[in-house]
């Protein structure tokens, strides 16, 4: 049956519209969905700033939105008498063998992060107090040693570990305290370990024995013991 000119345009007019939707479909189809933020994930901030004032900078970052900050302690930062190549004649797995003043930021940070409603998870790091320092360094690993580490010696990082889990386990009461310490339950160890300087030796024979992974593997189990023992 023959078709007038208005039907006709009508008709052609209903056809690019369907083809329209229809490629419109198709690229839906072959497009990923927009991906929606996870209600659930944990948000962490980094920075040792907030050991200077945490009283401050700990709203901050709850209005920020995040629930967990993350510090770090370097261990030679501290050990008692960090420089001397002597270890010191002290239980080195208790609190009471390090300074009050080294805690003391600390302390305050678990806290006041209790009161702002946040989590505090620490990074027990190196580098190692030069008691703990494996043979000969390099200079360039006595150059930084609130962060570079030569060979560490497991042992002793254990109960340096053992120290800081016993003081931030929730059961804890300084000396002269009213109260416990908050409880720390988020912990990591050491500092990009496989970055050269942060611990080292990295290899030997010319970089085709790895080193610095066995290393690294009994740092982690030392402080796994330690962590486990709190």
């Amino acid at each position: 049956m023959p078709t007038t000119p208005n039907e006709s345009t009508t008709r052609g007019r209903l056809l690019a519209a369907a083809l329209a939707i229809a490629a419109t479909a198709a690229f839906s189809l072959a497009t990923p969905p927009f991906a929606s933020a996870s209600k659930h994930q944990p948000t962490i901030i980094q920075d040792n700033a907030f050991l200077a004032s945490p009283a401050s900078s700990l709203p901050t970052a709850r209005q920020l939105g995040t629930r967990i900050v993350r510090v770090s302690m370097p261990w030679y930062s501290m050990a008692p008498n960090a420089a001397s190549k002597k270890k010191p004649s002290v239980n080195l797995s208790s609190p009471g063998a390090y300074p009050a003043s080294a805690w003391a930021p600390y302390d305050a940070l678990v806290r006041d992060a209790r009161a702002e409603g946040l989590t505090v998870t620490f990074q027990i790091a190196g580098g190692p107090p030069r008691w703990a320092t494996g043979a000969n360094p390099p200079g360039k690993y006595r150059s930084n040693p609130n962060l570079f580490g030569w060979r560490p010696n497991a042992k002793l990082y254990g109960q340096f570990v053992h120290a800081v889990t016993q003081r931030y386990s929730g059961h804890f009461r300084p000396n002269g305290a009213s109260s416990v310490l908050p409880g720390v339950r988020i912990w990591s160890f050491w500092n990009e370990p496989n970055f050269g300087t942060h611990l080292g030796p990295q290899t030997t024979a010319g970089s085709t024995v790895p080193v610095a992974p066995s290393i690294y593997r009994s740092l982690l189990n030392a402080a796994w013991k330690a962590v486990h023992q709190t």
